[in-house]
């Protein structure tokens, strides 16, 4: 056999075997480590209460983050928390009318702790009371929970009587019914019968009826302080403050309001709908119908940009495209706002407006052309129209929920 001498053997002969073994290695960790990361995902869990818990909250708590708790039709009497960062759904399987937490008059019937961002789908949250922050629901400081699909009703706290949003928080709020809801405090902080944010939020609230919520102070529908909310697709009405902003009443903010509906609201002082005070460079109400509203519209003590609305009776408010006439509701006295086919208010909304939305409130396209009536809005056609439905009105098979049926069986 032939002696192979140190002089004919190459440092990369030596290194080889050792980086065939290294990349071998490197490959099974590579594997091992794309096995755990799916697991996390493949092995995320769905929790049935009763099947597995007889509690909301015992599921809650042996949830772990993305897991799904599956709430059966039922009423459950339960204030129930959200803990800590851990995030989840939280989703009743037959809807809001069917699946009810009760709080029992005792504190908030629903808590975001601080940091939380989980999801709370499909329920009633009724009999809420406590004499801190959100009778229905509180959120938490620095949280961003979504509530879809759910009705907040007779609920009562200091302030923020059917939800009351955390600092520097900025949850979702949408396809939802607040009403019966009321502050029971009487001053300076004790706001917003529906809901209120604190200040730093910005909430986002689409697709909601804020209806017959009772403040003792301002903002009977919503209200909020150094804040930043985005509201888009909702209807206010019959809303009450003892003060000021029968629907919304705000301060030191600058709040994009589009495509909303806002009728029957009232306040002793002015600001049937709305009333604000010091508002920010930002603030924004486009392509909305406020009438009936009382004793005015909106008061304001510096000017907001107003533009491509129908505001009864405002001679003050000269913003672009801004009219004053009977919007033509289908049924104003019992909350149908949709528009009648000659309202002056079809297709005369602006097509740029902030936070314009691709849906109206019941889940149909947001700009319908109407070849029966003449474009006054702004854009090419078709053109938005004023308020939170689009005219005429067309059944959608996507809704994910229909606020008039619920309407309808609350009555």
């Amino acid at each position: 056999m032939r002696n192979i001498s140190m002089s004919e053997v190459s440092p990369s002969d030596i290194l080889k075997p050792s980086l065939v073994l290294f990349t071998k290695c490197c490959t099974f960790c590579f594997f091992i480590l794309s096995i755990f990361i799916s697991s996390s995902v493949v092995f995320a869990a769905t929790i049935f209460v009763p099947g597995d818990y007889d509690t909301i909250q015992d599921a809650i708590n042996a949830s772990s983050t993305g897991d799904t708790v599956s709430i059966a039709a039922d009423t459950y009497f339960e204030n129930i928390l959200f803990p800590g960062s851990k995030t989840i759904t939280l989703i009743s399987e037959n809807g809001a009318v069917s699946t009810v937490i009760d709080g029992g008059n005792n504190g908030s019937v629903v808590t975001f702790a601080t940091g939380n961002n989980s999801t709370l789908d499909g329920f009633t949250i009724t009999n809420g009371s406590t004499s801190e922050n959100g009778g229905g629901v509180r959120i938490g400081s620095s949280s961003s929970p979504t509530i879809a699909n759910c009705i907040i009703t007779n609920n009562e706290a200091f302030a923020g009587g059917g939800i009351s949003c955390g600092s520097s928080s900025e949850p979702f709020i949408t396809n939802s019914i607040i009403q019966n809801n009321s502050v029971t405090g009487d001053n300076d902080q004790s706001n917003g019968g529906g809901i209120h944010a604190s200040p730093f939020s910005r909430p986002t609230i689409t697709n909601c009826i804020i209806k017959n919520n009772t403040s003792g102070r301002n903002g009977g529908g919503l209200s909020f302080d150094t804040a930043e909310p985005t509201i888009v697709n909702c209807t206010f009405s019959n809303n009450t403050a003892a003060v000021n902003g029968g629907a919304i009443s705000f301060k030191n903010s600058a709040p994009i309001i589009t495509n909303c509906t806002f009728s029957n609201n009232s306040a002793s002082s002015p600001g049937g709908a709305i009333a604000c005070s010091n508002p920010l460079t930002g603030t924004a109400v486009t392509n909305s119908i406020l009438w009936g509203d009382s004793p005015d519209e909106i008061s304001c003590d510096s000017e907001i940009s107003v533009t491509y609305s129908d505001i009864q009776g405002e001679t003050t408010w000269y913003g672009t495209g801004n009219i004053n006439a009977d919007p033509m509701f289908v049924d104003e006295e019992n909350g149908d706002f949709h528009l009648l086919n000659d309202s002056p208010c079809i297709d005369a909304g602006d097509n740029s407006a902030l936070a314009l939305p691709a849906t109206d409130i019941d889940g149909d396209d947001r700009k319908i052309d109407d070849p029966a009536v003449a474009d006054t809005g702004n854009g090419m056609p078709p053109i938005v129209d004023m308020g939170a439905f689009e005219s005429p009105r067309i059944a959608s098979s996507t809704r994910s929920i229909n606020l008039s049926v619920i309407l309808l069986l609350l009555e």
